[in-house]
């Protein structure tokens, strides 16, 4: 189907975490974020595919598979996430992949090097401009301090 594998690799803006509801860790939010944000930016190219989307946050994966939460940051996410599905036809499985066995960790600590090197065609993408205050759409609208 493709020539070679694509990643991506993204910065969290400090600027989209604080519109989230305040907790210890925003792990779990983060983890979301990078589901939706491959569909986002990925979505049109998997128009009408079946897509595996392997998570490592349990938190996360439990949130997408009941395609609810307690948090109103997280519902959003997950909203977004089955919406970009619905847009875009994708056939989604969910399933948990553990950190050890994760082939995209170095990507999320923006490692991008080993993956150039084995072929695969990396692309920084710009969460701010996806899903910011100024991204002129409303997938995504968090809850504000």
């Amino acid at each position: 189907w493709l020539e070679s594998p694509i990643g991506f690799s993204a910065e969290v803006p400090a600027s989209l975490i604080r519109r989230w509801i305040p907790r210890k860790s925003q792990i779990a939010l983060i983890e979301l974020l990078a589901v939706v944000a491959a569909l986002e930016r990925y979505g049109p190219m998997l128009t009408g595919k079946r897509v595996t989307f392997l998570v490592d946050s349990e938190c996360a994966l439990d949130a997408l598979i009941k395609g609810s939460s307690n948090s109103e940051d997280c519902c959003e996410l997950v909203s977004t996430f089955w919406n970009l599905t619905a847009e875009h036809q994708v056939i989604a499985y969910l399933d948990r992949v553990s950190t050890d066995a994760n082939i995209s960790d170095g990507l999320s600590r923006r490692d991008n090097d080993p993956y150039r090197k084995a072929g695969w065609e990396v692309h920084d993408i710009d969460l701010e401009g996806m899903f910011g205050r100024d991204a002129g759409h409303d997938r995504f609208r968090a809850r504000r301090n």
